[in-house]
């Protein structure tokens, strides 16, 4: 399973992104690329890596046209978009392979670096949800009745 792996940044935190390609790196994934949208290019020494400069002027951390610019460059049909702030969990890779390839949208659960569930599948205007106070509308795994108004984060 190839993968491309997209950073967005605003380049502000060079050490976050820095830690988000060594995770990826340590997962040993045989064919792969990093596309990096934002900041500038501190990265080109590291051979995966692919930087596309943004005009952070236009729209600051303008996530969607960020998120437009690495499918453009993906080389691979498997796409991972990431912000800076993320790092995979030691075993990503391995779950994927377990998981398989079977699958159009996928996503992965989040965590964050309390161990607590962060927002990932998200639903939007939700009443129910919303009352319940759960995560602030994120749903929980595999809930498709709340699917009309469902968005991957």
């Amino acid at each position: 399973m190839d993968f491309t792996f997209g950073i967005i940044t605003n380049g502000e935190e060079k050490d976050r992104v820095d830690k988000a390609i060594e995770s990826i790196i340590c997962q040993n994934v045989p064919k792969f690329q990093i596309v990096i949208v934002g900041g500038e290019n501190e990265w080109g020494d590291i051979k995966q890596v692919n930087h596309y400069p943004f005009d952070e002027t236009i729209k600051n951390g303008w996530i969607t046209a960020k998120k437009n610019i690495i499918t453009a460059y993906a080389k691979y049909d498997n796409v991972v978009y990431m912000h800076d702030y993320f790092i995979l969990d030691d075993n990503w890779y391995q779950g994927f392979l377990d998981f398989g390839d079977d699958w159009d949208v996928c996503m992965n659960k989040i965590t964050g670096s309390d161990g607590e569930r962060y927002i990932d599948w998200i639903s939007i205007g939700d009443i129910e949800l919303i009352k319940s106070g759960y995560r602030d509308g994120a749903l929980v795994p595999y809930d498709y009745d709340k699917t009309e108004a469902m968005y991957v984060s």
